[in-house]
């Protein structure tokens, strides 16, 4: 347990959570959890059970009185975040190193020693305009399904904002 400012006691959870290994693991205070507690969530994806975690603390703790510090991915502390912030739970976001740093050089690096290869394939204008095709923030989606299938919402909810005229269809029997 830790003292705040306002000399109220407070504990501080820590979860670091691996979503590529599907690896959660929880500390209260610098020590591990109890073998029976809720927050043993096994090779659980984050956002199979992450919906409980107001529940999860009040059994634990007994009090809201809670800092949960997150080490991981920023979608997932996004996803974690929201959940704590309806149930009035502080986080802080500690970000997890996914690897190499600038992996758009690393991409590109690699591209080149593939240019560089022995197969005349792959050092066609074609293969190299697609590779700058794929590098661009700018790529082309078709939606294609039936008609009232649900396209022009999945659109508008893809780009976050309506883009598509969306029907709502009263039906009376």
């Amino acid at each position: 347990m830790y003292l705040r400012e306002d000399m109220r006691y407070f504990f501080v959870q820590f979860i670091k959570y691996n979503p590529y290994r599907l690896q959660t693991e929880v500390t209260i205070d610098g020590s591990p959890v109890k073998q029976n507690s809720k927050f043993n969530v096994g090779e659980k994806r984050l956002q199979e059970w992450i919906n409980k975690l107001p529940e999860y603390v009040r059994e634990e703790f007994n009090t809201r009185d809670v800092e949960i510090v997150f080490y991981g991915t920023k979608l997932d502390y996004e996803d974690l975040k929201e959940i704590a912030d309806e149930a009035n739970i502080k986080t802080k976001y500690l970000p997890a190193k996914e690897g190499m740093e600038n992996k758009e050089a690393a991409i590109q690096a690699v591209f080149e020693k593939i240019q560089k290869g022995p197969f005349d394939a792959l050092k066609s204008s074609k293969v190299t305009r697609d590779f700058e095709k794929a590098k661009n923030n700018e790529f082309e989606v078709n939606v294609v399904a039936t008609m009232s299938s649900g396209k022009s919402t999945l659109i508008n909810s893809l780009m976050r904002q309506k883009l598509m005229p969306t029907a709502l269809l009263n039906h009376l029997i």
